[in-house]
């Protein structure tokens, strides 16, 4: 029997966890670099106001702006066929991982594992026919 740390046994529970974490990470970096770019931008519209002078059109639109113009429906297709080909990869993954276990004689671990192959085989299914759906969509929406 293997005497694991309590970090290990923690980390081999609850490693789906990187995930909400990871896109967590990532959103508070893109609000982060956004703030960062709206202080640059009244900083430098303070400086016009002190020197009593108009800024540019651009600076003053660059703050009105959101903080990422709406995307096409082509690119939120893309996307999602991006996301497809991920959750694919992932699936694959994990069915290797069962197939190289499949002698493993505990049974919850080989449920475990391919609960994870089917479930990740659904979300590739529905980014692909997200994609399709968007891409179709997309296509009758054009004059």
């Amino acid at each position: 029997m293997h005497n694991h740390s309590d970090f290990y046994l923690f980390a081999s529970g609850f490693w789906w966890l990187i995930f909400p974490i990871g896109w967590g990470l990532a959103g508070l970096v893109r609000v982060w670099i956004r703030h960062r770019e709206a202080q640059a931008a009244l900083e430098a519209l303070k400086s016009y106001a002190d020197r009593n002078q108009e800024p540019p059109q651009e600076l003053v639109q660059l703050l009105k702006a959101p903080a990422k113009p709406p995307r096409t429906s082509r690119e939120r297709a893309r996307g999602m066929l991006t996301a497809g080909l991920f959750f694919t990869a992932l699936g694959v993954a994990f069915l290797v991982l069962r197939l190289a276990h499949f002698h493993d004689n505990d049974p919850d671990n080989q449920a475990g594992l391919l609960f994870v192959v089917v479930l990740m085989g659904g979300f590739a299914v529905a980014m692909f026919a997200t994609a399709y759906l968007l891409t179709r969509d997309g296509r009758s929406q054009k004059p």
